[in-house]
């Protein structure tokens, strides 16, 4: 989660958001589709590390809650 925030400039709500599908690949890599603020979504740039790190988690929520069920 820090690793997410710091390297690739997202914020808390969009990091608990973040589905394994929302890793996509790039001409130049992979990169994150994010729902940001309003519901814009944004294409943000995956350090090459931290790509591999996040294909190799299961579908669905990279970071589940044990509250809501999912």
């Amino acid at each position: 989660m820090i690793a997410l925030a710091a390297q690739c400039g997202l914020r808390r709500g969009e990091v608990a958001r973040l589905r394994r599908e929302d890793v996509v690949p790039d001409l130049l890599g992979h990169c994150l589709r994010v729902v940001g603020k309003g519901g814009h979504i944004r294409n943000v740039p995956l350090p090459d590390l931290l790509a591999r790190d996040l294909l190799g988690c299961y579908a669905g929520y990279l970071f589940p809650s044990p509250w809501a069920g999912t």
